[in-house]
């Protein structure tokens, strides 16, 4: 695979070699410089939620530590973005995200493009193509399915101490195996008939590799990822029509160094979504299944060995294994949405004594509505529920139940 990327990327540089050269011969107009211009947004949420946060704690007594009720969280991000069209007419643009808030991460998303008749060629740390292509459940609110569950589950709802929850699907994106904004470079076709192709190669999980001198293979990481994505939209009459597939494979690392991965393996997931809208309803939904991805130490009740990061030392016990799935419907009247959703994802894998049969489990759902007051600026409030479940043995002690609603501002610029 990595052969034909390189073998593409050639063809489409003599593509853009051949083309300026018959464009310079009829003195076609210079191309302007690149212009930046600035967007992003910001979005800012106010939440009660009441819940147990039932944890581990100490022995298997457990100890319960509920969060404050009341939170005040937020989500913000500066884009800058410059795009110019060279003389031949292959547009080329670049696009840097940079977090409003301190993070670990601050910048987001670095990436250049290249586009023409030819499709769309992405090159580094961004989302992969069958991230980019997928379709999932309709929803009213930001923040309620897909991605959004993640951000309740991390910032809202508290995960059991006891619990691998991190490790378990909690929403369904192929993302979730670790790769995320890692460098790669991707591929787009242009749309035909409603269908179009995304692939992506990833040397390896590792974000944010700057200077060539630093770039050198890390055999703790996985690596030599490949991720396909198909995407079909169209309009049938009243009638519209979405759908997507996608397809995301690693390897797994070598065992070199201080790494022992003789019960590793190369992880794998699959991926699809459909949603039909009609008349202002839209319903839909989407379905994930990870194989493999990620490892946890024999008897471990804690949180799983993620996969992501440099230096990973991989645990050599049980492979964790998950699916999940997303169901919605909106409507949708003049400036206003409401909507309904729900959401179910679990991990298999562990089966030592101390687990509850390797069993951890997210599931939720939420009513939504969001209203446009402006150009850029909407209002949106949920009511949800949530249940996480962790694999601790004792009963009653490693799970949280947690209710609440949430109202917030979205600035869109």
């Amino acid at each position: 695979m990595k052969k034909q990327l390189l073998s593409t990327s050639a063809l489409v540089a003599a593509g853009l070699v051949a083309t300026a050269g018959a464009a310079s011969a009829q003195t076609a107009p210079a191309s302007s410089p690149i212009q930046i211009t600035v967007g992003g947004y910001m979005y800012q949420f106010l939440s009660y939620t009441d819940q147990k946060d039932r944890t581990m704690g100490s022995g298997s007594t457990g100890v319960t530590a509920k969060p404050t009720p009341v939170q005040v969280n937020n989500d913000s991000e500066i884009w800058f973005q410059g795009k110019t069209t060279l003389a031949n007419g292959i547009s080329v643009a670049l696009r840097v995200e940079l977090e409003a808030n301190t993070e670990s991460d601050q910048i987001d998303e670095s990436f250049g493009i290249i586009e023409g008749a030819f499709g769309r060629i992405e090159i580094g740390s961004t989302d992969n193509s069958a991230y980019k292509m997928s379709i999932h459940a309709p929803d009213a609110a930001l923040g309620i399915a897909t991605a959004g569950v993640q951000s309740f589950t991390s910032n809202l709802v508290a995960n059991p101490s006891g619990s691998s929850i991190l490790d378990t699907p909690i929403n369904t994106t192929l993302p979730r195996m670790g790769d995320n904004d890692s460098e790669k470079i991707s591929y787009f076709t242009p749309r035909f008939e409603g269908f179009q192709i995304g692939l992506s190669y990833v040397p390896e999980i590792t974000q944010d590799r700057g200077g060539i001198g630093g770039v050198r293979y890390n055999s703790n990481t996985y690596h030599s990822g490949f991720t396909a994505g198909l995407n079909f939209t169209r309009a049938f009459g009243a009638i519209d029509i979405a759908a997507s597939a996608g397809y995301a494979r690693f390897s797994k690392p070598d065992s070199t160094g201080a790494i022992s991965n003789g019960t590793l393996s190369d992880p794998q997931g699959y991926l699809a979504g459909a949603q039909v809208g009609y008349a202002g309803f839209r319903v839909g939904g989407s379905y994930l299944k990870q194989k493999d991805y990620a490892a946890v130490s024999a008897g471990q009740t804690g949180a799983a060995t993620a996969m992501s990061g440099a230096g990973w030392t991989g645990a050599t016990g049980q492979l964790l294994n998950g699916s999940s799935y997303d169901l919605g419907l909106t409507y949708t009247f003049g400036p206003a949405v409401v909507g309904i959703d729900y959401f179910n994802g679990h991990n298999k894998g562990l089966t030592t004594a101390g687990n509850n049969n390797g069993s951890d489990r997210v599931e939720g759902g939420a009513v939504t509505g969001r209203y446009q007051l402006g150009p850029g600026v909407n209002v949106e409030a949920s009511v949800f529920h949530f249940n996480v479940r962790g694999n601790a043995s004792t009963s009653g002690v490693d799970k949280n139940n947690a209710t609440g609603l949430m109202t917030g501002l979205l600035l869109n610029f």
